[in-house]
């Protein structure tokens, strides 16, 4: 199987590119909803507690809105500026299932999968009205890729550096879509174990080490955020 041409890759990556240079206004209900919660972060300098028309926003975690905001501040309010982490999210799904291709089953299978998540209708659609599921993709196929990486290590220096790796990854899902991320992880780690029928102790002790780094990450942002809004964490 021969690697995809580079001019269809690279007309792929027009693609994607070129909702930032179109000028479309934003849609809505999502799109007008969150860049309105960003641009209000960025004004009341609040980057805890996210905020439409000055009421805490509940319905989501903060890892999109903190990188709208950041968009925002850094080129003004624009279009451009709101659509710009969608489309690297989008992007950074098309690399990271590449990659976890790569991890599984070499090179050219990374290029093929790369290929074929980005000209699914799905994720593209998703990428032209940014949805804090962007920031899912790219996060669940980096920890899993992590943790077989400290799976198949052959020095407890790999191992560590993997684990680690994978909590951080684990810490910002936690901080994009809440438990769910974390859950279609694990979900992915139990249904391989159980198909092959092993249960390596090394993987399940990384994953409980991961687990707890990507608590560590998170756990403060929460309890901010319960602290500004009680009663978030039962919400």
């Amino acid at each position: 199987m021969s690697a995809p041409p580079r001019a269809v890759l690279a007309l792929l990556l027009a693609a994607y590119l070129l909702p930032l240079v179109v000028p479309v206004p934003l849609m809505e209900d999502d799109e007008g909803l969150h860049a309105a919660i960003a641009i209000e972060m960025v004004e009341r300098g609040d980057w805890t507690v996210p905020r439409l028309l000055g009421e805490p926003f509940l319905d989501k975690p903060i890892l999109y809105f903190w990188m709208q905001a950041a968009s925002l501040a850094a080129f003004g309010a624009s279009e451009f500026a709101v659509r710009l982490p969608g489309t690297l999210m989008a992007l950074a799904g098309v690399a990271a299932t590449g990659w976890l291709a790569r991890v599984l089953f070499g090179a050219v299978a990374g290029r093929w999968a790369a290929l074929c998540y980005a000209t699914m209708l799905l994720p593209y659609a998703v990428s032209l009205a940014p949805l804090h599921d962007l920031v899912r993709v790219p996060l669940v196929a980096l920890a899993l890729g992590a943790f077989w990486r400290a799976h198949t290590a052959t020095s407890m220096a790999q191992v560590a550096a993997w684990t680690v790796a994978a909590g951080v990854v684990l810490g910002l899902s936690m901080l994009g879509k809440g438990l769910t991320g974390v859950g279609l992880i694990g979900v992915g780690m139990v249904t391989w174990m159980a198909w092959t029928r092993t249960w390596p102790l090394r993987l399940i002790g990384v994953a409980a080490a991961a687990l707890v780094i990507g608590a560590l990450i998170a756990w403060p942002w929460y309890t901010a955020m319960e602290q500004a809004s009680p009663g978030y964490l039962r919400y």
